[in-house]
């Protein structure tokens, strides 16, 4: 049963606006929840203008989910990427994130004039935590397995459709460094895929003996792209351009879609680039 914590599930890694707007909607929801059913005795408290005390929750709920969706993958990028982020770590996620949200909502009904004690904060810190639990796992995991039933099938109709045979392309290429240096003259079709690696760009391409090796070129993914031939090669993810000709086999878990090819790197499709990547492959270029 634990062993689902340890599987791949799409890092929270988004954008100020997508951050801003996710905190938003969360915060608009809880202010109109508290305002509507006012649950919990908060119709009879006697707080003067109840309905916009209730409002200030979801003001508190918009901060506070701000801040750990949008800086924390800013602050621990190594731990926010598809190689490490699973199914338990984003159960950690949320659940400090609700924890952040209980504890702010304690301090703000402080404001009405009660005293902190530290009795009374575990009491509403374990009412709140304990209301919240179930939804918070059971939407975690219904997601992910959406997300994996979606993609697992996607993967299984891809490898299941005939793709036209393509001759490899016989275009000498030359890519150069961030000096336009050249750094490596081959064929185009011998390149598997290019990886964005800091400021380096890893270039995979099979050698003479049939091995795949890579080479280390200082530049940026996007500049190397455009030193590639016109239509030959797709962008996938914002890491990796890949030859579409080359792939083998396609996988998918809940994070998206991976290329396959025999002893090279196993490369990442974006899921908002998935339709195009599969109609690509159909083409087989």
């Amino acid at each position: 049963m634990f062993s689902i914590l340890r599987q791949p599930y799409p890092p929270p890694v988004v954008s100020a606006a997508k951050a801003l707007l996710v905190s938003v909607g969360l915060g608009a929801f809880v202010a109109l929840f508290l305002i509507v059913f006012k649950p919990f005795g908060t119709d009879r408290a006697p707080i003067p203008n109840l309905n916009l005390f209730l409002g200030g929750y979801g003001l508190v709920i918009a901060l506070v989910t701000f801040f750990p969706t949008f800086f924390f993958p800013r602050i621990w990028p190594k731990l926010y990427t598809d190689e490490r982020w699973t199914v338990g770590w984003q159960l950690v996620f949320t659940f400090f994130t609700v924890a952040l949200g209980i504890t702010a909502s304690y301090f703000y009904l402080m404001l009405t004039g009660g005293e902190y004690h530290l009795r009374d904060y575990l009491y509403f810190f374990r009412n709140g935590l304990l209301v919240s639990s179930f939804p918070i796992v059971i939407i975690t995991l219904l997601d992910y397995i959406r997300k994996l039933r979606k993609y697992e099938g996607g993967a299984r109709s891809a490898n299941m459709a005939e793709r036209p045979a393509v001759p490899p392309a016989r275009e000498i290429v030359t890519l150069s460094d961030d000096r336009d240096r050249p750094e490596i003259s081959l064929e185009a079709g011998r390149i598997w895929c290019l990886h964005s690696d800091g400021n380096y760009v890893e270039v995979w391409s099979r050698n003479d003996s049939g091995a795949y090796e890579r080479t280390l070129i200082r530049n940026t993914l996007a500049k190397l792209s455009k030193q590639l031939p016109s239509g030959a090669f797709v962008t996938c993810h914002r890491s990796w351009v890949v030859n579409p000709a080359l792939v083998e086999s396609v996988t998918g878990n809940a994070q998206g879609y991976r290329l396959h090819l025999t002893d090279a790197p196993v490369v990442a499709v974006a899921r908002g680039r998935s339709e195009l990547v599969l109609a690509r492959l159909k083409v087989g270029a």
